[in-house]
C-alpha cells in the first residue's frame, strides 16, 4: 500500500508543479493569415478569418499577417517564420498598417512598443519580435489580433509553405510560454 501512495504523491506533485510553471498564454495560438485584410479575429483560438492557402504568381507582392490568438496579459513575443528563399523574397515587416485600419494587438490598450523587428538573418528564416515598454498589466492586451505584417515577392510559382516555429509569448509578470498551437500557409498547393 505504501508504494502506491508514494507513486500517487509523486504523480500529483508533478501535475501541480507543471501547471505552476504554465503562464497565462499556455493555451494561446499563433497563426499566419494569407489575407491580412480580413482581420475580425475572435478572442478565442478559431479558424474564422484565417486563410491558410493562397495562389500566387511570379512577381506578386504578398502580405501575410502574423496573428496571436487567445492571449492574456501579452507583453512580449518572439516568432520565427520559415520559408523557401528560392520561391519567395522577404521585403520587410510592419508592426501595423494604420491607414488600412490594421493595428497591432500590443497597442490595443494604449501601450507603446519598444520597436518591432522582423529580420532575415539566415536565408529563409525571419525572426520577428516586439514588446511593450514597461510592465504595466493595464496596457497588456487580451484576446486575438495581429502582431505583425510580413511582405514577400514571389520568385517562383511553386508549391511552398510558410511555417511558424519557436513561438514564445510573455506576459507583463515575466511568465513565458512556448506556443505550440501554430499554423502556417500553403502557397500554390
Amino acid at each position: 500500500m505504501k508504494p502506491l501512495f508514494v507513486i500517487s504523491f509523486i504523480v500529483c506533485l508533478f501535475f501541480i508543479t507543471t501547471s505552476a510553471y504554465s503562464g497565462p498564454n499556455h493555451s494561446s495560438a499563433c497563426r499566419l493569415d494569407a489575407d491580412y485584410t480580413s482581420h475580425s479575429y475572435e478572442n478565442i483560438v478559431s479558424d474564422i478569418d484565417i486563410e491558410t492557402h493562397a495562389v500566387t504568381y511570379v512577381n506578386d507582392k504578398m502580405y501575410v499577417a502574423v496573428v496571436a490568438q487567445n492571449v492574456s496579459n501579452l507583453d512580449t513575443y518572439q516568432v520565427e517564420i520559415h520559408f523557401d528563399p528560392e520561391s519567395l523574397t522577404f521585403i520587410g515587416g510592419h508592426e501595423a498598417v494604420p491607414f488600412s485600419g490594421i493595428d497591432n494587438i500590443l497597442t490595443r490598450c494604449g501601450g507603446n512598443t519598444i520597436g518591432f523587428q522582423a529580420v532575415e538573418n539566415d536565408p529563409g528564416i525571419i525572426t520577428m519580435a516586439n514588446a511593450l515598454v514597461g510592465n504595466n498589466t493595464s496596457e497588456a492586451p487580451e484576446g486575438s489580433g495581429i502582431i505583425g505584417i510580413l511582405g514577400f515577392v514571389v520568385k517562383k510559382q511553386t508549391a511552398t509553405d510558410l511555417i511558424l516555429k519557436n513561438v514564445f509569448f510573455m506576459d507583463s509578470t515575466g511568465s513565458k510560454d512556448t506556443i505550440t498551437k501554430v499554423s502556417g500557409i500553403q502557397l500554390n498547393e
